[in-house]
């Protein structure tokens, strides 16, 4: 054995010295190194100088044949040589990549492994017929035909055969293939002439959802709706009654919806071409959408994104790929993102009672983009159960909101100042109450009510404090309250005031309608009482009221000049129910950053809460402490990792004191905060029961204005909170900077 290993090795150093380039033998000799002589460096020698070989003709290889090609050859021109057998001779790396092979790796194989059935199986006769008759069909013209890849998946290509050399039996050809260039504006799909369904490009995933897999080998028309499905069929036919110039003109062309895997019809026109060679024809298909695309995502039961075009991609700075089962928890802020998926799983299904703010009510939504901006937009949200899961479903007679359900979501592009103007109206009042602008942004489904009819519409008419002071105090000096307003959150920066909201409340008269038709006398307090009781009351919505001077800051530049009276002033109306306020808490749940939004449900500067406790503004349990906001204090670790630590803490109630001196009741729900190094959490805060506007506001807010603030006190309606009588006038703790309206964070 040593002795022919000894022969073998001079053999191979004698060859070698006479063609010390050829790729095959400097490889045969690496094997002979590495497997036999066990010379795994030797060997790795050897192979890298073959592959440098390679890579030496491969660039040399371009330059002779350009001439014969008139110059269609570059260096990214994938070629393969075969003989008149079909028998692979070589393949460029460029080959190699575009088919998924690996170097070295289709020598020797038959050309017909490269090609999708029926047309594999058909080539061999066509190079005997050309060998037997030289009669050429192919040789020197571009096709487009479809090519097989080593993954089996099915892709089109632009094909040129030319012969090189040999004449008959001793015939080599070149075939050079390029990769069909996608236009991102037409979808292609490419099919037998019975309509069967080869392969797809990639962009059809984009278009409707399947990937190219999931479409070999079925009918084209079983692709569109079923109202189009004979239309489509007929088109087929047609085709063949078309020379392929005609056909390239667009002879045959059908308007038709593609049914989306995941969402609703997609309305496309469809074009068909002729491709192929004359032995074997296919038929080329072009798909161009019917209006604009559409940001479209699907999202699983577990809120994973199970799909996503480009038009999303491109929305939020992604990757089209990067998108595909990402959590959409990961694209939301915090702590909405960790709060979804309880508040989808609390709400139990799509059909059940969603808060007003939710983004399932089209509500502008921020979602983060790949570099973590926020990007505002709105959500039409429909339930979507696949074709297969919908069969199993009707035969168990299944929840369609089960496991099976996916969530089509379209994406629509909206902005801060949307989000903002969905949750309040900003209103310019004259001195003497009467609304003379409101925002036009406004929905009218905010308060029931179009921001252009309460153009022309007097306050008393809107807010119950308003109505109060006019109807049941008999007050007439509208311009004594606002002034009193103004000057209030001119000394007490970022104060509001809880009131309720209607276009309902018209006056005394149903008022005194509620009294079934007594036309005695009612008095003033009697009046309070009826008025606090009535139907009409219970059609307020509550909101919290913003009174602030005009500035370019709260009204269009326009308007300044146009209402440069004196006494004119800004309203806004915030509904309370719309707004979620968010803070975070350090050790001993000392607030270190805290939102406007919290500002405005507490009526006070969320500037001013900064470094205080939380306990200052909602009364909790002595010595609470992150752990209890958690409900993991005093629980024994486990050894499970931290990534399946808890997240979520409970829901807990709280109460406090508003800055109008009544009580306030608060909901507040932890979450641990990502990324935090000392344990903080984010704290999501929601009104509970929310409180309409105090009784005798008005009157004891001028009272006070005049000095006379004991008076005011007696004469506001006094809430009784821990055995004190509190003002309903209210009176901040401390001066604090003024509320950024700009800066508040709603959903």
């Amino acid at each position: 054995m040593d002795e022919m290993e000894s022969m073998a090795e001079k053999t191979y150093k004698l060859v070698l010295d006479r063609y010390p380039t050829n790729a095959k033998l400097l490889k045969s000799y690496g094997k002979f190194l590495e497997s036999v002589k066990n010379d795994p460096w030797g060997a790795a020698r050897y192979y890298a100088e073959a592959e440098k070989q390679e890579e030496l003709a491969e660039s040399a290889g371009p330059e002779y044949m350009g001439g014969e090609l008139g110059g269609a050859v570059n260096e990214r021109s994938a070629i393969i040589t075969i003989n008149a057998m079909g028998i692979i001779q070589s393949a460029n790396k460029a080959a190699c990549l575009l088919l998924g092979y690996k170097k070295g790796d289709l020598e020797g194989k038959n050309v017909s492994c490269l090609m999708p059935a029926p047309f594999s199986v058909r080539h061999n006769s066509y190079l005997h017929n050309y060998i037997t008759t030289g009669k050429a069909k192919i040789l020197d013209t571009m096709r487009e035909v479809v090519a097989l890849h080593k993954d089996r998946y099915v892709f089109p290509v632009r094909l040129t055969v030319s012969r090189v050399n040999g004449e008959g039996p001793d015939s080599v050809f070149m075939d050079v293939m390029k990769a069909v260039e996608s236009d991102p504006n037409i979808v292609k799909g490419w099919l037998l002439t019975n309509g069967t369904t080869l392969c797809v490009d990639q962009s059809f995933v984009d278009l409707a959802g399947y990937t190219p897999s999931e479409l070999v080998g079925k009918p084209f028309s079983s692709l569109v709706t079923a109202a189009d499905s004979s239309l489509l069929d007929s088109a087929i036919v047609d085709c063949a009654n078309y020379h392929e110039d005609e056909l390239r003109e667009g002879a045959v062309q059908v308007d038709a919806s593609l049914q989306h895997k995941y969402a609703e019809d997609v309305p496309v026109r469809i074009k068909f071409e002729m491709g192929g060679t004359e032995e074997q024809r296919i038929l080329v298909v072009e798909m161009r959408l019917l209006g604009e695309a559409v940001a479209m995502g699907s999202f699983d039961h577990k809120g994973r994104c199970v799909y996503a075009n480009r038009a999303l991609a491109t929305m939020l700075g992604y990757k089209t790929t990067a998108l595909h089962f990402k959590d959409i928890s990961q694209l939301l802020p915090q702590p909405y993102g960790v709060l979804h998926l309880k508040w989808v799983q609390d709400a139990d299904s799509m059909v059940a009672k969603q808060t007003p703010a939710s983004c399932r009510n089209s509500m502008t939504t921020a979602l983060l983009n790949s570099n973590g901006i926020a990007t505002y937009v709105k959500m039409k949200i429909t339930p979507h159960v696949p074709v297969a899961a919908q069969c199993l479903a009707d035969f168990y007679a299944g929840n369609q909101n089960g496991a099976d359900t996916i969530w089509a979501v379209r994406f629509e592009r909206s902005s801060r100042t949307q989000l903002l103007d969905e949750r309040r109206v900003v209103l310019l009042v004259s001195s003497d109450g009467s609304i003379t602008w409101a925002s036009p942004g406004t929905p009218g489904s905010l308060f029931a009510v179009q921001p252009t009819d309460l153009v022309g519409m007097h306050l008393s008419n809107l807010v119950d404090v308003f109505h109060d002071y006019c109807t049941v105090a008999n007050g007439s000096d509208i311009t004594a309250a606002l002034a009193a307003l103004l000057n209030c959150t001119a000394s007490k920066p970022g104060i509001t005031w809880r009131v309720g909201v209607s276009t309902a409340v018209s006056g005394k008269q149903e008022v005194q309608q509620e009294a079934n038709g007594n036309t005695t006398v009612v008095t003033g307090s009697q009046m309070r009482i009826l008025l606090r009781n009535s139907s009409v009351r219970s059609k307020l919505k509550p909101a919290i009221m913003v009174v602030a001077a005009l500035s370019e800051d709260n009204v269009p530049e326009e308007l300044l000049a146009a209402n440069s009276e004196v006494g004119a002033v800004v309203v806004e109306l915030w509904r309370t129910d719309m707004l979620l306020g968010v803070a975070e808490v350090a050790e001993g749940c000392t607030l270190v950053r805290v939102e406007p939004t919290v500002g405005l449900l507490l009526g006070t500067s969320h500037i001013g809460m900064l470094n205080t406790t939380l306990n200052k503004w909602l009364r909790l349990a002595d010595g609470t402490e992150l752990g209890d906001l958690m409900g993991t204090k005093g629980q024994k670790k486990g050894g499970l990792k931290s990534s399946r630590a808890q997240k979520i803490g409970p829901c807990k109630q709280a109460s406090g004191m508003h800055a109008d001196r009544r009580p306030v009741a608060m909901t507040l729900q932890a979450t641990v905060k990502d990324d935090s190094h000392d344990g903080r959490l984010v704290l999501a805060i929601k009104a509970v029961k929310p409180l309409m506007g105090a009784p005798n506001l008005l009157a004891a807010l001028i009272a006070a204005d005049m000095g006379g603030v004991s008076q005011a006190g007696n004469q506001a309606g006094g809430t009784m909170v821990d055995g004190i009588e509190h003002s309903a006038v209210g009176l901040v703790r401390e001066s604090v900077p003024g509320l950024n309206l700009g800066q508040v964070r709603l959903i």
